[in-house]
């Protein structure tokens, strides 16, 4: 029994090391980080495995895993804090997968009222969907710009407030769909808006990942230039992944600064539910639903999120939306 657990524990060491070395280099090591989180599953059995054989010795081996559990996802259930000393406009924003196959216009419709976000971001914008959008939501989100299209390349955006899109920035052969990048005034404060969506499937791992030094070094631009940026979309990585580093480094993630949680946005609906959907299914078993974070709002030092949540399924697409108020700081 105690020869499994350290075999266990051996085997999430050589994959810190691995990870730690080598990164996502590969299709196969990127899918491996994306579901580290359920690679830590067993590790519980180990402490009972310790108490029962009294090997002292593999405790060591139990503290250090979990110290890295910790460090990896245990902020996730902290409090995050009183949030009502911060002053300041604010703004909520919603970036939603759509999933270019539903066919629920209905459903994404309540989904965005739901919301009450003040500017909503959309990817995977299909014909149908973005017809039902402009004409039930013209009252409440005047200022539209839908680009529909087949299959999971069309994207959109609708707001509240008046804004002024961005052409030609970001450009990049790997983004599904093209980058919404506005520009609007809060306040008095020109604040910048992105929202994407990444190269998709595990082989997508080395265009993610330039991908995400873009998005970097647009945000340190921004940071030089004193605009508040806010970057939001579907980033098809997990916080495990390199990409995520990347992003992190230079933006701070809204759920980890006011969610609860782990967050997870994806997988939603199954392919029996709607034909396209990426939830996998094996021999015919689909996979269990929301197992990983890929949808993110990260925002520059300018802003404060006070709260970050999923928005409701809506019964069509293989995502939740994120929704997260922020708070531009005086």
């Amino acid at each position: 029994m105690h020869r499994f657990a350290w075999l266990y524990l051996e085997g999430l060491g050589v994959w810190g090391l691995i990870r730690l070395v080598v990164g996502d280099r590969g299709s196969l090591l990127f899918a491996v980080n994306s579901l580290a989180l359920y690679m830590f599953v067993p590790l519980p059995l180990v402490l009972g495995v310790v108490a029962y054989t009294r090997r002292w010795d593999m405790l060591a081996g139990f503290v250090v895993a979990a110290a890295a559990w910790i460090y990896l996802w245990g902020a996730l259930f902290l409090p995050n804090g009183s949030t009502g000393d911060v002053e300041g406009p604010r703004l909520t924003v919603m970036t939603y997968n759509l999933l270019g196959f539903s066919r629920g216009p209905e459903s994404v419709v309540e989904t965005i009222r739901e919301s009450d976000a003040d500017v909503v971001g959309l990817v995977e914008l299909n014909q149908e969907n973005a017809a039902a959008i402009g004409r039930e939501l013209a009252t409440e989100y005047p200022y539209q710009t839908l680009t529909p299209g087949e299959g999971v390349r069309g994207y959109g955006l609708i707001s509240r407030v008046p804004f002024k899109e961005l052409r030609g920035v970001l450009q990049d052969d790997g983004w599904v769909g093209r980058p919404i990048v506005i520009e609007f005034d809060l306040d008095g404060v020109a604040v910048t808006l992105v929202e994407l969506h990444a190269a998709a499937s595990p082989n997508g791992w080395k265009a993610r990942e330039r991908q995400a030094h873009k998005l970097a070094d647009y945000a340190r631009e921004a940071e030089a230039e004193g605009t508040p940026l806010i970057i939001a979309g579907d980033f098809n990585a997990t916080s495990t992944n390199v990409s995520y580093a990347i992003m992190a480094d230079a933006l701070t993630d809204s759920w980890r600064e006011a969610g609860a949680g782990f967050g997870n946005t994806f997988p939603g609906a199954s392919k029996s539910q709607t034909p396209g959907s990426s939830r996998p299914a094996i021999f015919g078993i689909s996979a269990p639903k929301w197992l990983i974070r890929i949808d993110y709002v990260f925002h520059s030092r300018e802003w404060r999120a006070v709260s970050a949540r999923n928005g409701r399924f809506d019964g069509h697409s293989d995502h939740r939306s994120l929704i997260v108020e922020l708070v531009l700081k005086r």
